[in-house]
């Protein structure tokens, strides 16, 4: 199979599972529109990419960090997170109309560093690297952002077009 194509795999495989990726994204399309939805998309997108340019250089490229500095990494993006977390309840049950827009840019800055601090992104592209002998990091920035970005495009372009249906239910969905 060509490498490209293991590469878009790739992306797709660390890309499509749920998460607070994937969460943010909509949730941000469903608040404060697309473009802010789009901010996030490319940022993770670009994210994984980086990631998976690093994975295909090998592991001797990641072997000098401490398992102490991944875990202080991972812990670094759970206090982030449950931030976001704390952040979303505190606007809970709030119409998103009441709300500032927030621009694609500042949104996006936020998921780029989440994207770049989750600790499942390296080994799992690490792991589907290595299987297939995959060792280029242009080949493997470029499949794995190509394919993210138009999981992430697609992503944002549904819960765009369920914006107007969603908001009713949006008020719930922060609570969850």
């Amino acid at each position: 199979m060509d490498t490209f194509l293991l590469a878009m795999l790739a992306g797709l495989a660390v890309s499509a599972p749920p998460g607070p990726l994937g969460a943010l994204c909509v949730s941000r399309t469903l608040r404060w529109g697309l473009g802010a939805g789009l901010g996030v998309a490319g940022s993770v997108a670009l994210g994984d990419a980086l990631l998976g340019s690093v994975a295909a250089v090998g592991v001797d490229a990641i072997g000098d960090v401490s398992p102490d500095a991944r875990r202080i990494a991972a812990g670094v993006v759970a206090l982030a997170l449950f931030g976001v977390g704390v952040r979303v309840l505190r606007r809970a049950g709030r119409p998103p109309a009441t709300e500032p827009a927030r621009s694609g840019w500042r949104v996006g800055t936020g998921a780029f560093l989440l994207a770049l601090c989750t600790p499942g992104t390296v080994p799992a592209l690490l792991a589907v690297f290595a299987t297939f002998s995959i060792q280029q990091p242009a080949i493997a920035f470029a499949g794995v952002f190509l394919c993210g970005a138009c999981w992430w495009l697609f992503l944002c372009l549904v819960a765009h077009l369920l914006r107007d249906r969603a908001q009713a239910v949006l008020l719930k969905l922060d609570y969850v």
